[in-house]
């Protein structure tokens, strides 16, 4: 009895212990599936034998797009990715992300060792020119926003990107042409022709004489001729025609009085004998600006210097007396003309004449018969420009010269 009662007492307390399954029961039951016993930990999936991920690879177009579409990038973040892609065997980064990569970077707090360290590897490791088309728009960034002093700046860049003398004309022309006079002039500086592979030339400075001569800026016009004698580049005949042409044309009487003191310097400071060209170029602006009397006085002038009259020197004075005085006075150059002999009239003379003494002051009947007589006997033949005024003469003419109609030219 004692027996019963402790068996049925165990089996009221004790729980009934259970019955485990078997080892090839479990792993018929869990073949396929993802069961994981309680009391292992999760397994870990096995890599022996799988393929490595691929790295990530850079394209320059990839790089492009990730540079542009994303602005907040800051510019380490910005130099990571161009490094990374630099990492990859064979890879070369092109003009566009340099050039899209150089202009961010010196848009943000104008990154100044950033940018040169890219123009740098730009021109030695990727092999790329470095041109104006990039180097304008940085040199616009950084010296309309940053505090560094314009020959500094510039220096610090050509002294990591020298340039070719072609890229230099074009870059001195497009700061002209985008009225930035000022940057142009500290590309001549002393700082920044010593980095230079070249020599600069005469050329170089017409451009930027005559961007100071189309805005009156006289007195810098004399600083960079005074800047050329210092370097041994003496402005020449055509450099200093240019500039007296260019006054004359834009600034009437100063312009005249520009162009004369400057002939004055030319011949006792540069000991330069202003040409025949030089002359007529002053003559002309006399007479556009109608100073009659100091147009004279260009002609003593040039007597006085042995300096040779030529044809153009006579047409512009005829067109100056015809104009500004009386047609009496062109036809006495024209009388004086014939008589020295120093050069024939051409074409020009006679047209000129013709215009304002048949066409111009009416007198129709007897001039328009002597010019053509005259020009017949010289071997003149009328260009297009005189047949037009002697027909519209002859259209107005109530009188037609007896003899007009048996020339034969």
């Amino acid at each position: 009895m004692l027996t019963i009662f402790a068996k049925t007492l165990t089996r009221m307390v004790l729980p009934k212990p259970r019955r485990l399954p078997r080892l090839s029961t479990i792993t018929a039951q869990t073949a396929g599936s993802d069961y994981i016993l309680p009391w292992l930990p999760s397994p870990k999936p096995s890599t022996h034998g799988a393929k490595p991920s691929p790295p990530q690879t850079f394209t320059n177009a990839s790089i492009l797009k990730s540079i542009t579409t994303v602005g907040n990038k800051s510019p380490k973040q910005l130099l990571t990715i161009y490094s990374l892609a630099g990492k990859q065997p064979g890879f070369r980064h092109d003009y566009p992300t340099y050039k899209i990569l150089i202009l961010i970077l010196a848009q943000k707090r104008h990154n100044l060792p950033s940018v040169l360290l890219l123009l740098d590897r730009m021109r030695r490791v990727d092999f790329i020119p470095i041109g104006p088309a990039l180097l304008l728009p940085l040199l616009d960034v950084y010296v309309s926003h940053s505090d560094l002093s314009d020959e500094s700046l510039l220096g610090k860049l050509f002294l990591s990107a020298p340039i070719h003398e072609k890229v230099f004309s074009k870059l001195v022309n497009l700061l002209i042409s985008t009225d930035r006079i000022r940057i142009a002039r500290t590309l001549f500086s002393d700082a920044i022709i010593s980095k230079f592979g070249f020599d600069i030339k005469v050329r170089h400075y017409v451009d930027l004489l005559r961007a100071y001569c189309d805005k009156g800026e006289y007195q810098s016009i004399h600083e960079v001729l005074d800047v050329m004698a210092e370097r041994g580049s003496a402005p020449n005949v055509f450099c200093f025609g240019a500039l007296i042409d260019k006054a004359c044309r834009r600034d009437g009487v100063n312009g005249l009085d520009f162009g004369f003191g400057l002939v004055e310097q030319m011949r006792r400071k540069w000991d330069r004998n202003p040409d025949v060209v030089i002359w007529n170029t002053l003559l002309t602006g006399c007479v556009r600006n109608g100073e009659m009397e100091r147009a004279e006085g260009v002609l003593k002038m040039m007597e006085d210097n042995n300096i040779v009259k030529d044809v153009w020197t006579y047409n512009t004075v005829i067109v100056g007396m015809c104009k500004h005085q009386s047609l009496k006075d062109g036809v006495r150059v024209f009388v004086d003309m014939l008589e020295k002999r120093i050069v024939p009239p051409d074409v020009v003379t006679f047209t000129t004449l013709i215009d304002w003494s048949c066409l111009r002051q009416r007198q129709k009947k007897m001039e328009l018969g002597i010019f053509l007589g005259k020009m017949m006997r010289l071997g003149i033949v009328p260009d297009s420009a005189c047949w037009r005024i002697i027909l519209t003469t002859q259209s107005i003419s109530d009188h037609t010269p007896k003899n007009y109609h048996n020339f034969s030219f």
